[in-house]
């Protein structure tokens, strides 16, 4: 974690509107090219589609992970803002729900103390999330990005980020995998 800590210091003290506006090209290069060529999608579903070698395109928004996803949102009373029409399985709202669902679970212990019906809840619902949708892809998204990202002119954030997201992701999904052997 050290060593992806130290590439992201090369960011700072730069020009943030430069900064930024390098980042948005580099992103659109990545991850929204139009058509089946993007180079990492961005969405569970088409990226193991792609991943996996599927024949044909994948399906952005009617696909079986974005379909559950939405429903355990759902089952969690937190539905992304359809305004931005986004998929239900972007990173970004996978991301953001695991986020909700262990702070939730932090808030329980806080107030209810370990093993409360409250706590198990939310235990129960970031385990299932994990297993069902972070553990398939996400790391090997954030593998993706990095072998991508020093394609495309200006990605090199893209990889440091990944690459703590990587160092992250991995540290999570085996604590809650020792978790769920535990219980």
């Amino acid at each position: 974690a050290d060593e992806a800590l130290q590439a992201l210091d090369a960011y700072r003290g730069r020009d943030a509107v430069a900064l930024y506006k390098m980042m948005r090209r580099s992103f659109s290069r990545m991850y929204l090219v139009p058509g089946d060529k993007v180079p990492v999608f961005p969405y569970e579903g088409p990226f193991l589609f792609v991943s996996r070698g599927q024949q044909g395109h994948p399906s952005l928004f009617r696909n079986r992970a974005a379909v559950d996803v939405l429903r355990r949102m759902r089952e969690a009373d937190v539905v992304p803002e359809e305004q931005r029409g986004e998929p239900a399985d972007s990173i970004w709202f996978e991301l953001a729900f695991l986020s909700f669902a262990y702070a939730n679970r932090l808030d329980a212990l806080c107030r209810y103390g370990q093993f409360s019906d409250e706590e198990r809840l939310w235990q129960g619902r970031a385990h299932a999330f994990v297993e069902a949708h972070g553990a398939p892809w996400m790391v090997a998204f954030m593998e993706r990005t990095q072998a991508v990202a020093p394609q495309f002119e200006g990605s090199g954030v893209y990889s440091d980020l990944a690459r703590l997201a990587q160092i992250s992701l991995e540290s999570l999904f085996a604590d809650a995998a020792h978790e769920s052997k535990v219980i």
